[in-house]
């Protein structure tokens, strides 16, 4: 009997590779989720840190703080004067006190778990 010149893969080699990519996918995807989530929780607190620059700079110029995105349009990112930004929705209402900002997910477990509130104390909570 002679031998044949095999050329290419088997079936079975190529249901074992593909078996393990799978494997190797379902431990990627829930990692790759949960890291995508935490930076957008990352940027939104520093986009919290631009509003209080910005409203800083806002009441140093007028004497009383912004009570909109709005009024900060030229002194914070375009994107986020048009309240959103990684996955979230931003908000500046006026108090007596100064100001709010509450920041909430867009969509809630896929672009962040987590409602981040701070007001002219600086304090992201």
């Amino acid at each position: 009997m002679s031998k044949r010149n095999r050329r290419g893969f088997t079936l079975m080699e190529l249901m074992i590779v593909i078996a393990v990519i799978l494997v190797i996918l379902t431990v990627a995807i829930p990692n790759l989720a949960a890291a995508r989530i935490h930076a957008n929780e990352t940027m939104v607190q520093k986009m919290i840190g631009t509003i209080h620059t910005a409203q800083m700079q806002f009441q140093s110029q007028t004497g009383n703080f912004a009570v909109s995105l709005d009024q900060l349009n030229k002194l914070i990112p375009p994107k986020l004067a048009a309240g959103a930004h990684s996955g979230y929705r931003f908000v500046v209402q006026g108090t007596p006190e100064g100001y709010q900002i509450v920041a909430t997910p867009e969509k809630p477990g896929s672009t962040g778990t987590r409602t981040f509130t701070s007001d002219q104390t600086g304090v992201v909570q």
